[in-house]
């Protein structure tokens, strides 16, 4: 490689061409539809791309960009933006996921040659460090979207944001592209039980707002009516649609991801009370498809 294409300092963010190519396409929302179009092309050219630039930072930017073209009047590039960012956010976890197997299987299976044996020794340490990395970049973006459900959650008796289900199908594309090696990492099982799950919960209906709660009683005829638990609705849960079968996947992905971790089990078991006992029977039949 000419190392005078090398710059000799540490380049700032402004200097760095993909944040260079972001800030000049800011003005992508007063662009026509069309050419619209070809800015979520060349986003997903740049984030799924072989030779991609993948840090968080870059990926939130894509994804504020998308957000606001999902918001708009056209329905195609409505459709193409929600695209754009779920593939995005997909193909980041799969790399995440590629690259922690090639390093295990680095590990377990050395070359035998001396020269593959010298490769090798460059190649794995190089993959340990892009998979950290890479692992950092998922966990700022899982928690910036925790954040953002977490913020629709806090808004009260206001109409949630309308890009509440973008953001739930968001972190369902994540966990789908991701392995269940994310439990022994603590940052991630600290988001999941203090963050993600809480929100799920209410957004899934809260005995502290919701009038149409019915406490549990010992009368056998009720429990066969309603179900066993703390307690029960009368009334159809607050999110419903394509919104709470996002979040039905969500918990199953959970399920897979961190089932086995015996400290999350009491904040699963409360999202899937909410889930399976908390609705009326006749809501609970889209979350047991």
């Amino acid at each position: 490689v000419d190392e005078r294409f090398h710059s000799l300092g540490e380049e700032t963010r402004e200097q760095q061409m993909p944040y260079q190519i972001l800030d000049t396409l800011k003005v992508a929302p007063n662009c026509s539809d069309d050419v619209q179009m070809e800015i979520m092309k060349l986003f997903l050219s740049m984030t799924c791309s072989p030779n991609c630039c993948n840090s968080a930072d870059c990926i939130l930017i894509i994804a504020e960009h998308c957000f606001v073209a999902h918001l708009g009047s056209n329905r195609q590039l409505s459709t193409m933006a929600k695209s754009v960012v779920i593939q995005t956010l997909s193909f980041l976890c799969h790399r995440l996921l590629t690259d922690s197997h090639r390093s295990i299987y680095k590990i377990t299976f050395p070359k035998s040659d001396d020269a593959d044996d010298a490769i090798a020794e460059f190649s794995s340490k190089d993959t340990r460090g892009k998979t950290e990395s890479l692992l950092g970049d998922m966990m700022k973006i899982l928690k910036y979207f925790c954040d953002k459900i977490a913020a629709c959650c806090s808004a009260g008796h206001h109409q949630p944001s309308p890009l509440l289900p973008l953001y739930l199908e968001c972190i369902h594309s994540m966990f789908t592209s991701s392995a269940p090696h994310l439990q022994h990492n603590q940052e991630f099982l600290d988001l999941v039980w203090q963050q993600l799950c809480p929100s799920l919960i209410f957004l899934l209906g809260s005995p502290v707002t919701d009038k149409s709660v019915m406490a549990t009683s010992m009368d056998d005829r009720f429990v066969a009516d309603h179900g066993r638990g703390s307690g029960t609705s009368a009334a159809a849960p607050s999110v419903i649609g394509p919104a709470a079968r996002t979040i039905y996947g969500i918990a199953a992905e959970l399920l897979r991801l961190v089932g086995s971790v015996e400290s999350l089990r009491p904040v699963l078991q409360s999202l899937w009370h909410k889930i399976l006992l908390y609705p009326p029977p006749q809501h609970r039949l889209e979350a047991l498809k």
